[in-house]
Parts: C-alpha cells; structure tokens; sequence
C-alpha cells in the first residue's frame, strides 16, 4: 500500500523535471517541451491505477480490514481529484498548437502541482490513522511495512 502510494508521490514530485528542448529548432521547439511532460502525466496515471488496484486487493477478511478498504478508498479518491488536476494541466499544454496555449496549460498543472503533492502526503496520513484503528494484526502489519516507514519528501517544486 506505502509503496503504491510512493510511487504517486514521485510520479507527482517528478512532473516538470528534467525538461529540456532546443529553443534554436523552431516549430519542432514546442514538441519537445512537451514530450516529458506527457510521459510523467502518463505515469501519475498509472501510479494512481496501481494505487487503486492495491487497495482493492486489501484482504477483507480480517477483522476491521473492510473499513480499512472503504476508508483508503476514499482517501484516494481525493488524492486521485487532486493528480487529476495536474494531469489535465499537463494535457492540455501537450496538446497545444502555440506557445501561448502551452504556457496556459502548464500554467494550470504547476498551479494544481502542491495541493497534489499534499493531497499524496495526507494519503500517508490517512493509511497511518485508519490502520491504527484497526484491529492489532492489521495496524502491525502496515506499521511494520518498509515502505510504510520511508515516506518520501515532496520536492519543492
């Protein structure tokens, strides 16, 4: 579940790094700004599905586990509205014709970009409080998961 969810959080801290283009190569400049970009939007996507298939494979049949579910679902729902944000900021700039409607949409995916990265960082929160109260074998099981300890850093971006 950690682990799953530091991949979100990287993905996420990730977009808009390493950016780079020829600004000399004229029409074929805007095309490569907006390669990598697209490509991280593509893998927030997929770090948030990932996301969604771990939580659903939650075993339900320990006691308290069904409410763990139900309970992170939601949670990340929330984090999946924020990404979704900066996804279609990213989106929008990878499918503009002009430098004006790519520094609009990039403008929308680095305005979305913090409450993303926090959305992420209160997804952790939850996975803490909502295993803590659960029963004891559940609450040691997520506590003792090392990707449960290592929480990454946002960057700041």
């Amino acid at each position: 579940m950690c682990a799953s969810t530091n991949t979100v959080q990287t993905s996420l801290d990730d977009l808009g790094a390493d950016l780079s283009f020829d600004p000399a190569a004229g029409d074929s400049a805007l095309e490569q700004a907006k390669a990598t970009p697209t490509t991280q939007a593509t893998a927030v996507k997929s770090a948030l599905t990932d996301l969604g298939t771990t939580i659903a494979d939650v075993p339900v049949d320990v006691e308290g586990a069904a409410q763990v579910q139900t309970e992170l679902s939601n949670a990340k729902a929330s984090l999946e509205e924020s990404a979704q944000s900066v996804v279609a900021g990213v989106e929008s700039a990878a499918s503009a014709e002009t430098a004006q409607e790519f520094v609009t949409g990039s403008a929308v995916a680095v305005a979305s970009l913090g409450a993303a990265q926090q959305s992420a960082k209160a997804f952790f929160t939850t996975i803490s409080t909502v295993t803590s109260a659960a029963n004891e074998e559940l609450s040691t099981a997520f506590a003792a998961a090392p990707s449960c300890q290592a929480q990454p850093t946002p960057s700041a971006s």
